[in-house]
């Protein structure tokens, strides 16, 4: 029901009976989580307190839920706030790290201007045997505007016409 409160649109409802859910005893899952903290930018509740639950929860109780959704969500709140610290901490603190890990650090990076980070993650991304996507080119190429590194947005359009090539 949240997830589908969500899905619509109707971020107090959604908010509202996950309240209902925790009020009554019930623990969420991850898809519950996830749609909640979805819906903390919609109803202006961004780490003040569905937020921090959220994050202290998982990250204290239920290391069990943090997978590649889940982390990317705290990432993805962490950095729509502009604690880069608390997403640094929720990245190094994932067990397993997929393309959409990696895509929720770099581009938060990159919409806080913390562009000179961007780079760094990245190399670690391709050190980890991670193909980078789309995204995570856009997050670069948006780093290297930003800071004016014409040959780091030259070496992105490079590796970009690489990989090209080589995909079936």
């Amino acid at each position: 029901m949240i997830s589908g409160y969500s899905q619509m649109g109707y971020a107090a409802e959604a908010v509202e009976l996950f309240g209902r859910m925790r009020e009554d005893g019930f623990e969420p899952d991850e898809i519950t989580l996830v749609s909640v903290l979805g819906e903390c930018e919609d109803v202006g509740d961004l780490r003040l307190t569905l937020g921090s639950w959220t994050e202290e929860f998982v990250m204290g109780n239920k290391m069990e839920l943090m997978n590649s959704y889940m982390g990317s969500a705290l990432i993805d709140m962490d950095g729509k706030c502009g604690d880069l610290v608390s997403a640094g901490r929720v990245f190094d603190r994932m067990p397993k790290k997929e393309v959409v890990t990696w895509n929720a650090l770099i581009t938060r990076y990159a919409q806080n201007g913390s562009s000179t980070e961007v780079m760094p993650v990245f190399n670690c991304m391709i050190g980890a045997s991670s193909d980078p996507d789309e995204i995570t080119l856009i997050g670069e190429l948006f780093a290297s505007a930003s800071f004016g590194a014409l040959s780091l947005g030259k070496w992105v359009e490079t590796y970009a016409s690489q990989r090209e090539r080589l995909t079936p």
